[in-house]
């Protein structure tokens, strides 16, 4: 049976991966700006909603904003902006994916 905590890992997880897949950081090569895009924004606001003690939420919508003032004064090209969120979201996916997997094979599931 499904633990708590590896149900909101879960579920943390597919929103990472699917905020992700919307917003379509990977671009690069498109360099497509997201910054003032108001779907994206709207994403972000419900995730914080949804999941408002999920550290790794509160700290990507909080890269992704200060990456894009810096993008916006000019002190930041956008490809490098976009290369430091996408590295910084899979890294926290990956590392919720090994959480979960431990969990799994702790309890044996």
């Amino acid at each position: 049976m499904p633990t708590l905590r590896s149900t909101l890992l879960r579920c943390a997880t597919a929103s990472l991966l699917l905020l992700g897949l919307a917003g379509s950081y990977t671009h690069a090569a498109e360099a497509d700006n997201y910054c003032h895009d108001k779907t994206a924004l709207d994403e972000w606001q419900a995730l914080l909603s949804k999941y408002p003690d999920d550290a790794d939420i509160i700290k990507l919508y909080a890269l992704r904003s200060g990456l894009c003032a810096m993008v916006e004064r000019d002190q930041l090209a956008l490809d490098r902006a976009i290369a430091i969120f996408e590295a910084e979201r899979v890294r926290i996916i990956t590392e919720k994916q090994w959480d979960r997997e431990r969990l799994q094979s702790k309890h044996g599931a």
